[in-house]
């Protein structure tokens, strides 16, 4: 499947993203609905961790929006679960 959120910025498109630490993709699906583009779900600092993220992911991109998971650290099997949920884009703290 494509990744829209990488098409949009190669294209030179302007993105807004909305922040989220919550693990309810209600809430998820209102901001995409509220009008922003992309979502990142902070799995790192926020109380959503990565078993929540596959329901969050589909919250979002059944909204029309694209998601963007912060994973709680660099390991390759921390990365691994994430991509495994549907996450298409990652954001890799102290990196």
């Amino acid at each position: 499947m494509k990744n829209k959120l990488k098409a949009r910025l190669a294209a030179g498109e302007t993105v807004c993203a909305a922040w989220l630490e919550f693990g309810a993709p209600e809430v998820a699906e209102a901001l995409v609905h509220g009008g922003w583009d992309v979502i990142v779900i902070d799995c790192e600092h926020g109380s959503a961790g990565l078993e929540d993220g596959l329901k969050l992911i589909r919250a979002v991109e059944a909204a029309g929006g694209d998601a963007v998971v912060r994973v709680p650290d660099g390991q390759e099997a921390t990365l691994k679960r994430a991509l495994d949920r549907g996450a298409r884009s990652l954001m890799v703290p102290m990196v």
